[in-house]
C-alpha cells in the first residue's frame, strides 16, 4: 500500500478508533519504565531530530530497554549502531497483535497520524504524545506542540512528565559501516578531491518531490560558479534516481567539473559524503538534517516551511527564508501541501553568499 493511500485510509478511520480506543486507555500514574517504545514511523529529517530525546531519555533511565517502532528500511538506517537504542521492531499488524502491550511507555512523536496513535494503545500501557486531534485521547500525557522553537526541543518536550528539562545544543552524529567511508574516500580520490580542497556539497531537490520547496536551478548554478571562481571550491551533488534529471541540469550548466553522485550513493554512503562536504547547501529535506548531525556547516533555504522548526539545528548553521507570507507547511498540523507558491525564487544568490562568508568565518573560529 503505497503512502498516500494509507495516509487517506488513516483519516477516513483513524478518529473514530481513536475515541474508541480512548475509553480504555487507564490512569495517568506516572511510572519508571522499565521497557520503553519510540514510535516514529516516516520521515528521514525527522526521526534524526527525535535522537538528543531518546539520548536524554537513556540517560535518565540507562537500565530500560528503548526500542524504536519504525516503518520501512531507510529509517532503520538512521537508528543504525545507536548506542541508546536495543532494537529496531517493524511496523505491521502482526507485530501490533504480537506485542500488545508489551511495553511500559510508548512515546509517539508522529505529529498528526492516527494509526501511529493507535500503536501507541496496542504496544504499550502508557503513551506520551501530542494534544491535537481525536489521536490526543489516547495519550495518557499530552504535550503541546510548540510549533515557535526548533523541532529537536518539541520532542525534548515529550519528557516534561519525567521533570527533563534538557536543551540541547547540537544533534547526535549518525553512524555508518567503515565500508562506506571507504568508499566515498575512493571517489573523491578518483575525482582529485584533496582533503584541503574547499568540499560543498548540494542537496536541490526536495521532500516528497515538493517543487514548492526548490531554489530555483539557475540560483545553485549561480552559485556554484561563483563559489568555484571565488574559492576554488569542489561541488558534489547529492540525491535520488528521481532528482537525477535535475541535478545533469546543473551539472552542464556550472562551467567546471561537477561531482554528481546522484543515485550513485546508499544512504549510510550518502551519510559518509555529506559528513567530508565543508559546507552543504540544501533545500528543506532529510539530506539538510544529515548534514547537521554529521557536524558539517549547513546552510537551509526555506519556503513554505519555517526554519525556525525545521533548520538545521546546531551551532554555525543556518536557515534562509523570506518572510512574504504564512507557512503552508505545518506538520503538526497534517498540513503538508505541495502548495505551488513561488516561495523559493525570493532567495537571492547574494544572500546565500553572505550565509556561506559567516559559516566559513565561524569555521575559522
Amino acid at each position: 500500500m503505497n503512502t498516500k493511500l494509507e495516509k487517506i485510509i488513516d483519516r477516513l478511520f483513524g478518529n473514530v478508533l481513536c475515541l474508541s480506543l480512548s475509553l480504555f486507555k487507564g490512569s495517568k500514574k506516572i511510572i519508571k519504565p522499565k521497557k520503553i517504545l519510540i514510535i516514529r514511523l516516516w520521515a528521514i529529517g525527522e526521526s534524526i531530530l527525535t535522537l538528543p530525546m531518546i539520548h536524554s531519555l537513556k540517560k535518565r533511565f540507562p537500565q530500560s530497554q528503548i526500542d524504536v517502532l519504525v516503518r520501512n528500511k531507510p529509517y532503520q538506517q538512521i537508528f543504525y549502531k545507536n548506542k541508546d537504542i536495543n532494537k529496531l521492531i517493524y511496523w505491521s499488524p502482526l507485530n501490533l497483535l504480537k506485542l500488545f502491550k508489551t511495553y511500559n511507555l510508548a512515546i509517539d512523536t508522529e505529529p498528526y497520524l492516527n494509526i501511529s496513535a493507535i500503536s501507541s494503545f496496542m504496544l504499550a500501557k502508557k503513551s506520551i504524545g501530542f494534544n491535537k486531534g481525536a489521536r490526543s485521547f489516547i495519550y495518557n500525557f499530552k504535550i503541546c506542540y510548540n510549533d515557535r522553537q526548533p523541532v529537536p526541543l518539541t520532542y525534548m518536550d515529550m519528557l516534561k512528565p519525567f521533570n527533563i528539562n534538557e536543551k540541547p545544543k547540537k544533534l547526535i552524529k549518525l553512524q555508518y559501516p567503515k565500508k562506506s567511508k571507504l568508499k566515498i574516500n575512493k571517489i573523491l580520490k578518483e575525482n582529485n578531491i584533496k582533503k584541503t580542497d574547499l568540499v560543498v556539497g548540494f542537496f536541490v531537490g526536495a521532500s516528497e518531490n515538493d517543487m514548492s520547496r526548490r531554489w530555483p536551478t539557475k540560483n545553485f548554478v549561480e552559485l556554484g560558479n561563483i563559489l568555484i571562481k571565488e574559492y576554488n571550491a569542489k561541488i558534489i551533488l547529492t540525491g535520488l534516481n528521481s532528482e537525477k534529471e535535475l541535478n545533469q541540469k546543473i551539472t552542464k550548466r556550472i562551467k567546471n567539473k561537477v561531482l554528481d553522485l546522484t543515485g550513485k550513493t546508499s544512504l549510510h554512503e550518502s551519510i559518509a559524503l555529506i559528513e567530508r562536504c565543508n559546507i552543504f547547501i540544501s533545500n528543506d529535506s532529510g539530506p539538510m538534517h544529515i548534514s547537521a548531525a554529521q557536524g558539517t556547516k549547513t546552510i537551509g533555504l526555506f519556503g513554505p516551511n519555517l526554519p525556525i522548526r525545521f533548520g538545521p539545528y546546531g551551532p554555525g548553521n543556518v536557515g534562509i527564508r523570506k518572510e512574504t507570507m504564512k507557512p503552508c507547511i505545518n506538520v503538526h498540523l497534517g498540513q503538508i501541501p505541495q502548495c505551488g507558491h513561488d516561495h523559493m525564487s525570493k532567495i537571492k544568490v547574494k544572500e546565500v553568499l553572505i550565509a556561506i562568508n559567516e559559516v566559513l568565518k565561524w569555521k575559522k573560529q
